[in-house]
């Protein structure tokens, strides 16, 4: 048989497999599967090896990377739209394994087996688009943490959020020989957040899509209007093999692991910045790293990185707005900020400071008491779209068929009910009764959050192995429940049989050491459920749930004195280290590489060791975790948790000294405001990217009253607030301090306020589609508004926030006609306000419905809008769509209308501010 490829790739993949000869000896699965293969199987077989990140290769079955080989090689040979690409194309864009950081697994035959009959006799575009309308009739939108599902995981669900979604539908094209990526807006400029979408190539062209968002045509998407102002667009490629087809040029930063492919300008106005950076002298500072950083979720966030070269130099492609450019090396670091719109240079000088221990590099001058600096960001203008216009015959059946797939969507989500009948619920529910008196509801909740995975998780329930062996191990109900309890939902819905019974008997070997003697210190009440959180408990970060800590004990036994770890928590970091080789280790991988991985392979990266520590300390029976501020490693002695101490120090015998300092954050004014969204605050580290400050995971942490007390390592940080304003910009405070330990601190936030005028906007807003009640009619919104009015788009369920809404409308114009103002009709002054509902199907709710007969005169018509025509005019005003009711002001200019303010949600006063607005 013919090659399918070329000799380009075949000597690409032959030279890049020769670089990893060490590696691969080292596996001996790979090397036997190796062995066995010839021609276009052995050269993609090869590639995968050679290039892949290091936890594929290490971590991932060889069975399953054959799979993806034989897979595109059948496309290859099969398919009349992969036949004849490019094989750059093809091997980045159809066969590659990859996608994101989702955990590998088998899944592109059984997508390809339940679209080709779907897809057959379809041009590539409408194959795109009907493989679209499939995934919409698996999964819909659903935030969640940032564990990035498979598509296996994500069809268990039924849920994702967009990199779950647009995942899933990469994988769903690439299953059918269709080129995909995942397109990715690290962080948006106007607003806080990132979103992701795909791109297909089909007829010679990349054409846009919204993942499980179907559209009747390409190149539609809510966020086409949003991405005109993007900073910075990327998509990934995992090796930089090409023909001059794929961009592997790492033009958007990257790692050993990953290059990032700068598409910006397909998407938005553009600036090539240009940055120099020189030492204290003026002389070009090479191999600095730099980092692009945007002020998103109240964090600089690097969207992108680069490192100066030879003469200081580093370039980047980005959207036109505020950047900081942030210059670190060897613990050296400085910031400048830049307006790319009005600049395309900009020189950042990296002068000599002294750095301290424990990460804390302190500036040239530490004030004792915090002063604030305001600074003033610009988000890019909206630019032109690209979305195509749609019919009306398109846009009736895109809704038609968007009802249709979540229809469905949703009767198989109900169907995953039925995957386990009703007897063995009831012998769950009887079995686990004995474990606590709510464990039946337990189980029942267990299950639902399961979804098609809830025979795993049942049979792991029911296990009823012999344990009385002298060989067995003591697992019980309790331990069983305990486990899947502090798991996830997404963890859930795709763990595994297999690690689930290695969890649980993997703990039980470690479990009376855990009890009796590391939590002694521990009142006995309290000690079973650290043990189920910090030792029964599989999931230490966002790594794949391995099931491999069984076969870590039978190593740790044959390697390592686990009586001396065990005393001394804080050497198991250099054990790690000891089995390490310095000169194999990797850059940073998709997903950290397993414990049992580095030890036999050898190799490993800096978030695998932490995560590894954490696992090996379970594995023997010591509670560790991450530490829910920092996200570092610690452990449990003595009934405390405890950073580990610095690597030159992990073999001292003495207890770890605790660095820390206690800072009290006061919220201004009697407000409160939300963290990682008017807030944040950030301690100085070198990290993966150099010397920065990273932010401290305080989401969840309550006000107590107007403050908020934290003990904190001691170190130097970086306190921002922020107020984002309706153009998208942002006015900024920040102050930057050093805590010495046992230092106490208070800090008053310091929030800017804007003016009314600072709040208007002028949007060009979609003449969005309303229907009657009844549905036997339409108008468009340029109908319903006259020069001027407020549009309320309130929740048909009659939500509080829409309640509220209206009780601030009918509040004003009782004042108005009070004050002789007002007729008592839906008005005040010249300022009408036009009414519809969402979603469009649902009836109004009693009380929404009496209290809009409360606003006087002949009841007011309240229109009904669809959660499309919703989405469109939310995301349109760059306003959350997530949130009902939506306050638009807006007037007609012409025959457009422009939206001057939007709100979505409800805060206190929003009513009387847009009726203010409206007035200007």
């Amino acid at each position: 048989m013919s090659s399918l490829l070329d000799d380009e790739l075949r000597d690409y993949a032959d030279r890049r497999f020769a670089e990893r000869t060490d590696l691969i000896d080292r596996l001996p699965a790979a090397s036997s599967l190796l062995k066995t293969l010839t021609g276009d199987r052995l050269t993609l077989t090869r590639l995968t090896y050679g290039t892949p990140p290091a936890n594929d290769v290490i971590d991932c079955d060889p069975s399953v990377l054959l799979s993806f080989v034989d897979h595109a090689l059948m496309l290859r040979r099969t398919m009349a739209w992969t036949r004849d690409l490019p094989v750059d194309l093809f091997v980045h864009y159809v066969f590659w394994p990859r996608i994101n950081n989702e955990a590998l697994a088998d899944c592109r035959p059984w997508c390809h087996r339940e679209l080709i009959g779907r897809v057959q006799g379809l041009d590539a575009t409408h194959a795109m688009l009907e493989t679209n309308y499939w995934c919409a009739e698996h999964v819909t939108y659903h935030p969640s943490d940032n564990r990035t599902l498979n598509a296996i995981g994500t069809l268990n669900l039924g849920l994702g959020r967009c990199g779950e979604e647009s995942t899933l539908l990469v994988t769903a094209l690439r299953a059918i020989g269709i080129p995909a990526r995942q397109v990715y807006t690290p962080r948006w400029a106007h607003c806080d957040d990132n979103h992701a979408w795909v791109e297909a190539y089909v007829d010679g062209r990349w054409r846009f899509l919204g993942a499980c968002e179907p559209e009747e045509v390409p190149d539609r998407g809510w966020f086409d209007k949003a991405s005109t102002r993007a900073m910075l667009v990327h998509a990934r490629v995992f090796c930089d093999f090409s023909e001059g087809n794929v961009d592997a040029s790492a033009s958007a930063g990257g790692d050993g692991t990953m290059l990032l492919c700068n598409l910006t300008s397909d998407y938005a106005p553009t600036t090539d910045l240009a940055v120099t950076v020189t030492d204290g002298e003026g002389r070009p500072f090479a191999g600095a790293n730099v980092a692009f950083e945007l002020l998103n979720m109240a964090e600089y966030y690097p969207i992108a990185t680069a490192v100066s070269d030879d003469q200081g130099h580093a370039r980047m492609t980005l959207g036109k707005g505020s950047i900081r450019v942030h210059v670190s090396r060897n613990g050296t670091f400085a910031d400048v900020i830049v307006n790319t719109a009005n600049t395309d240079a900009v020189t950042v000088v990296l002068s000599p400071r002294p750095s301290a221990e424990n990460g804390a590099f302190p500036p040239a001058s530490a004030p004792v008491i915090p002063s604030w600096t305001s600074v003033d960001l610009v988000a890019p203008p909206s630019g032109t779209p690209r979305s195509l216009p749609l019919t009306d015959d398109q846009q009736r059946r895109t809704i038609e068929r968007r009802a249709q797939a979540e229809a469905m969507r949703t009767a198989r989500v109900a169907g995953f009910a039925d995957l386990v009948d009703q007897a063995t619920r009831q012998t769950l529910a009887d079995r686990y009764r004995n474990v606590s008196t709510d464990a039946a509801d337990t189980v029942t909740n267990l299950l639902a959050a399961a979804g098609a995975n809830a025979p795993v998780i049942t049979s792991f329930l029911l296990d009823d192995t012999d344990d009385t062996a002298e060989s067995a191990v003591d697992v019980t109900d309790r331990d069983r429940l305990a486990l899947l309890s502090a798991l996830s939902v997404k963890d859930l819905c795709d763990v595994s049989a297999a690690a689930l019974d290695d969890a649980v008997r993997s703990a039980a070997n470690a479990r009376d050491y855990a009890l009796d003697v590391a939590l002694s210190g521990i009142a006995e009440a309290d000690r079973y459920d650290l043990y189920a959180r910090y030792v029964l408990g599989p999931r230490v970060g966002y790594e794949p749930l391995a099931g491999d800590r069984t076969r870590l004990q039978a190593m740790l036994e044959r390697t390592a004195d686990t009586d001396a770890l065990r005393a001394q928590p804080q050497r198991v970091q250099q054990y790690l280290l000891d089995h390490i080789d310095a000169a194999q280790s990797v850059e940073e991988t998709p997903e950290p590489i397993s414990p049992t991985g580095m030890l036999t392979a050898g190799i490993g990266t800096p978030r695998s060791l932490d995560t590894a520590f954490v696992v090996v300390c379970r594995a023997l029976g010591v509670p560790a975790r991450f530490d829910p501020q920092t996200g570092e490693p610690e452990y449990c002695q003595g009934g405390t948790f405890h950073h580990l101490p610095s690597t030159r120090s992990a073999n001292d015998a003495t207890a770890p000294a605790e660095r820390t300092a206690t800072l009290t954050v006061v919220a201004p004014n009697g407000e409160y405001p939300a963290y990682g969204t008017d807030w944040s605050l950030g301690r100085l580290i070198d990290g993966a990217h150099g010397t920065d400050f990273a932010s401290l995971d305080l989401w969840e942490r309550p006000w107590d009253g107007d403050r908020m007390t934290l003990t904190v390592e001691e170190g130097l940080y970086r306190l921002i607030t922020t107020v984002r304003l309706p153009n998208g910009g942002q006015q900024t405070n920040e102050t930057t301090f050093r805590l010495d330990a046992g230092e106490e601190r208070t800090v008053t936030l310091a929030m800017r306020t804007p003016s009314e005028d600072e709040l208007l906007e002028h949007i060009v807003v979609d003449d969005a589609t309303f229907h009657t009640a009844t549905h036997d009619a339409t108008r468009h919104l340029s109908q319903l508004l006259p020069d001027r009015a407020i549009v309320a788009i309130l929740d048909a369920h009659g939500a509080e926030p829409s309640i509220h809404v209206l009780d601030e409308l009918i509040a004003r114009l009782r004042r108005d006609a009070h004050d002789g103002n007002s007729d008592g009709e839906v008005e005040t002054g010249d300022i009408p306000v036009v009414f519809a509902a969402c979603p469009v199907d649902a009836p109004l709710s009693a009380t929404l419905r009496s209290m809009v007969d409360r606003l006087g005169g002949d009841s007011p018509v309240v229109w009904r809008c669809d959660a499309t025509t919703y989405e469109r005019l939310t995301r349109g005003m760059y306003v959350d769509p997530d949130k009902l009711p939506m306050i638009l002001v807006a007037r007609k200019e012409g025959d457009r209308i422009i939206g001057t303010y939007a709100s979505t949600g409800y805060n206190v006063g929003s009513v009387d501010l847009a009726f203010r607005l409206a007035a200007k």
